[in-house]
């Protein structure tokens, strides 16, 4: 490891005062110059990137309190306590909630939502509910809840199938209908 510095020293020693001088002036250009490329210009242009970011968020976030302010402003109008989108929005959420209330995570494999011709122009609403390792009890428990919410909600169709592995828990599909009518 001596060699090579104890060469480049002797190198160095056998160059004129002039030349010295303006090797010395080369190496701090140089040091300068991957100063400004490797450290200063990447933190000042990460601090103007971040600052636009900020500004984008700040007009973001204004947005979205003028539309909550809009909307908790519509549900005192409408006299709802509970927020848009709730219990009585759509099937679809009434399904996804009475289901996740009800049945242990993961054993929901699918909720599709259906739309279809209904009877003198009435357009009903279905959506076809697929659960996949569920106890008897918990099936129970989402068919009374499901009936409990009201005569315009019920069950169209229930499949049961019991697990080969585990004959205490079963796959079931299902389809829960909404008349707009009501009935």
């Amino acid at each position: 490891m001596k060699a090579p510095v104890e060469s480049l020293f002797s190198l160095f020693e056998r160059l004129s005062l002039r030349e010295r001088r303006l090797l010395a002036l080369f190496a701090a250009l140089v040091s300068a110059t991957a100063l400004y490329a490797l450290v200063l210009e990447p933190v000042t242009s990460g601090r103007g990137s971040t600052q636009s970011k900020i500004a984008t968020l700040k007009r973001d976030m204004a947005a979205m309190t003028t539309l909550a302010a809009r909307i908790e402003d519509l549900q005192r109008r409408l006299g709802k306590d509970e927020p848009a989108g709730g219990s009585d929005a759509s099937l679809f959420a009434l399904v996804d909630r009475l289901s996740s209330a009800t049945v242990t995570p993961g054993s929901v494999e699918a909720i599709v939502p259906n739309k279809g011709p209904g009877r003198k122009g009435a357009k009903p609403s279905s959506v076809d509910l697929r659960l996949g390792g569920v106890s008897l009890a918990e099936l129970v428990q989402l068919l009374a809840r499901i009936e409990a919410e009201g005569g315009s909600v019920h069950v169209l169709h229930l499949d049961l199938k019991r697990r080969y592995g585990d004959h205490s828990l079963f796959d079931a599909s299902l389809t829960v209908a909404a008349n707009a009518e009501g009935t």
